[in-house]
């Protein structure tokens, strides 16, 4: 497998699941090349424009600020990961989101909580990652 994720969680100034091997575009184009399905089908699969496929796969984004490739969404990245019969938790490391196993271990313990607070608390945990994987970002433009 092309894949390999060995940065850790936590700890210093460490990456998040950064994947050096291939961005989510060369991913999803050798998926497809695999089971031998167009653009078009995976598209119509997963109830999206052909174009949108075309640039996931091209790793472009017409609202694309620097050469950062266009991430999808985890809904996106879970369809498409169903529509091709990968494994989930493979796609979601392609798109540098946390294996699913990981981030259910993140979040365990919240049930204990009101709703409000599981929802305050999720939050708080997002905004981490999300502001840990920005800062990831910045360095790699350096």
């Amino acid at each position: 497998m092309l894949i390999k994720k060995t940065a850790p969680l936590v700890g210093g100034r460490g990456k998040l699941f950064v994947n050096r091997e291939m961005t989510f575009g060369q991913w999803l184009r050798q998926k497809l090349n695999d089971k031998r399905m167009s653009n078009a089908e995976l598209a119509r699969r997963v109830h999206v424009s052909p174009t949108y496929v075309s640039n996931l796969v091209r790793d472009y984004s017409p609202n694309m600020i620097s050469n950062r490739a266009p991430r999808p969404g985890e809904d996106i990245v879970e369809r498409i990961a169903r529509a091709l019969g990968a494994p989930l938790d493979e796609a979601r490391l392609a798109a540098n989101y946390a294996p699913r196993s990981v981030e259910d271990g993140i979040f365990s313990g919240l049930d204990k909580l009101s709703p409000k607070m599981q929802r305050v608390a999720k939050a708080q945990i997002r905004a981490i990652i999300d502001s840990l994987q920005s800062e990831t970002d910045t360095e790699d433009e350096n």
